[in-house]
């Protein structure tokens, strides 16, 4: 690994690219980020990083003086480094992987190893057995470093039974369990939890196996061993009350609740009186971000009406004055510490925006200056690239909605061939301001691409959440409908040259938008999609577990003759625009059953389609089918909607 430093002056200056974009290679959009993450040891001596090679993700740690590898960390192929921390001066801790492709049969449970940074006294940390995908097995996750006991750490042991939590010693692999508190009913288990900084665990979260709705928020005191359930006298069906972390002096807590509001706020409460005080609401998106400086106090909290926004709690704080300069060095940018040296006289900066993957700097806060370090995808120039802009729209029925519209580079933004992206899930997920390489691909072949987070998506509150429950196919598909029509009157998109697009939920919106709309849309592309809600009921990784059984009830109900009326499969015969579809033959999430049943109804009722199936998960991950995916994807859009 090559770590070249630059001095910043110089790299702010790039001007965006004027007249038309240059056609870029396709490869520059499909393939992964060389480095995934960096981080520098708390003496400040060494960095280690994450990079791609082929399918594996390795990890190598650099000394900073003499500029050369010292050790690197591999687990053969398709094995990944998914995260990884400094424990200490000397030694690391890392999880890995077997990743084939995403929700498949191939891949295997998370294991955690430590090892100096040389590669010596390498051991597995994990108690469990190697397990593939789905069949059971035991992970861990790191809780916390404990820094001031270099020698151990807390992890989350994850199993069928939940999670339960250990102290860990990094040198000889034992662990002492910390004790739970007693759950309310022998459905429930262990969900999540959280430490002070003292390591001592006062915040586990119960989940109920039959009801993903229900969760209970068990704390106590500091050293004290009477558990106590937080109750903040929620008056919602559902709310839900979430440590985000401790004041410096564990005194308090930061919660995100939306137990008084549709929408997550944040708030401190007090462990000790039992106070609790609001800190910050927006009235349409969820906040439940916090950030804290390198001494543990908390400076403040991130959240995305639209793009990132920083509500700073302690402006006073170096640490504080620090992220503001680097905020105003990269204005427009989203400007992340990824770690710091053990006195915080140096950190580790992302700096990422909706045209820049994200560039690795070293901030020296004693001489304020700021070097360059690395690329995550060093062939990108933010130059050449699109901004995705956010827009806001009422739906027919008066709710206010929100999304994302990129252009083409250089591009006036009007009458343009658009392609509509809709994002999966649906409850949950939501479109986001960021690097997206998807509509860069797009936006760099002349399309206008349009994001819309429809009643449904996740991020917006528990209201706009339940307003997409029990419609699918209907209210959810007319907010996309309203959506495109509205770049059309706005005069973005030219109305004949359409075509709508999605993975997974993204895709059943994609084929129920030609089936709802057979005269808006000129084409549509399926890529792992739902399209019988009857199969969905039956066929699949979500109605083997109560919790999603439960869980497809609440969202789609359970008349079978409704879910045939809202189900692309059962309605080819309305299509009148171009398909094509792509399906995973190992997905476990949306099974080939589901893309077969497409299949069939278009022959059936006689229409062409393109067909691609591969021996992927939910989604391609391998490069060459990626690259055989979005290929024939550009020739289809090419095709029917033109450049």
């Amino acid at each position: 690994m090559r770590l070249v430093f630059l001095v910043l002056l110089g790299l702010l200056s790039a001007a965006s690219a004027q007249g038309a974009p240059e056609k870029l290679p396709l490869e520059h959009f499909v393939k992964n980020a060389d480095f995934e993450d960096i981080k520098i040891s708390p003496d400040g001596k060494r960095f280690a990083a994450t990079y791609r090679d082929d399918g594996q993700v390795k990890l190598r740690v650099v000394n900073r003086e003499k500029m050369v590898a010292e050790s690197n960390f591999e687990f053969g192929e398709y094995h990944r480094v998914t995260s990884f921390d400094w424990a200490n001066d000397h030694r690391l801790i890392m999880s890995e992987q077997k990743f084939v492709g995403f929700l498949d049969t191939k891949g295997g449970i998370t294991q955690l190893y430590a090892s100096d940074y040389n590669g010596n006294n390498r051991m597995y940390l994990g108690a469990g057995r190697m397990a593939s995908a789905g069949s059971g097995g035991t992970s861990f996750i790191v809780l916390d470093l404990l820094e001031n006991e270099p020698d151990y750490i807390i992890v989350g042991q994850f199993n069928a039974a939940g999670v339960r939590p250990f102290r860990l010693n990094i040198k000889n692999g034992k662990k002492h369990f910390m004790g739970s508190p007693r759950m309310s009913s022998p459905k429930s288990f262990s969900a999540g939890m959280e430490v002070d900084h003292d390591g001592d665990l006062r915040f586990v979260i119960e989940g109920n196996r039959e009801d993903s709705e229900t969760l209970v928020t068990h704390f106590r005191a500091k050293d004290s061993d009477d558990w106590k359930i937080l109750d903040l006298g929620s008056k919602a069906k559902t709310s839900w009350t979430l440590p985000l972390g401790f004041s410096k002096d564990n005194s308090k807590v930061m919660l995100a609740s939306n137990h008084d509001a549709p929408t997550y706020g944040v708030f401190e409460y007090d462990l000790e009186r039992g106070s609790l005080e609001l800190l910050f609401r927006d009235p349409y998106v969820d906040a439940s971000d916090i950030f804290s400086a390198t001494d543990d106090t908390i400076l403040g909290l991130r959240y995305m009406p639209d793009k990132p926004e920083t509500l700073w709690l302690n402006t006073s704080h170096p640490d504080a004055q620090t992220l503001i300069g680097l905020q105003k060095a990269f204005p427009g940018q989203d400007v992340r510490i990824t770690s710091h040296t053990r006195d915080g006289s140096e950190a580790v900066v992302l700096v990422s925006s909706d045209s820049n993957p994200g560039d690795f700097y070293i901030f020296n806060r004693q001489t304020n200056k700021l070097k360059y370090l690395l690329s995550r995808r060093p062939w990108i120039k933010p130059e050449q690239m699109a901004n995705q802009t956010p827009i806001k729209l009422t739906a027919r029925d008066g709710l206010e909605l929100r999304g994302y519209l990129t252009l083409p580079p250089g591009s006036e933004g009007k009458n343009l061939p658009m392609v509509v992206n809709v994002h999966g899930g649906p409850h949950g997920p939501r479109d986001t301001w960021g690097y997206n390489w998807e509509n860069q691909f797009l936006a760099n072949r002349g399309y206008a691409v349009l994001q819309i987070n429809f009643r449904g998506s996740g991020g917006y509150g528990r209201e706009f959440e339940e307003a997409g429950y029990m419609n699918w196919g209907t209210a959810m598909q007319d907010d996309v409908t309203d959506a495109t029509l509205w770049a059309v009157d706005q005069g973005i998109a030219d109305r004949d040259r359409l075509c709508i697009y999605g993975g997974s939920y993204g895709g059943y919106a994609a084929l129920q938008g030609v089936v709802r709309e057979p005269d808006l849309y000129k084409c549509a592309i399926g890529y792992v999609g739902v399209y019988d809600l009857e199969i969905m009921n039956k066929c699949g990784d979500i109605p083997k577990r109560k919790t999603g059984q439960a869980f497809l009830e609440k969202v789609m109900g359970r008349d079978v003759e409704e879910w045939r009326k809202r189900s692309p499969a059962h309605n080819a015969d309305k299509i009148k625009a171009a398909v094509f579809l792509a399906h995973g033959e190992d997905d476990v999430r949306v099974p080939m059953c589901q893309g077969i049943a497409m299949k069939e109804a278009l022959e059936k009722a006689g229409k062409d389609f393109l067909w691609m199936s591969r021996d992927e998960g939910h989604g391609y991950h391998k490069l060459e089918n990626r690259l055989d995916f979005y290929g024939q994807m550009e020739e289809f859009l090419a095709a029917h909607i033109g450049t």
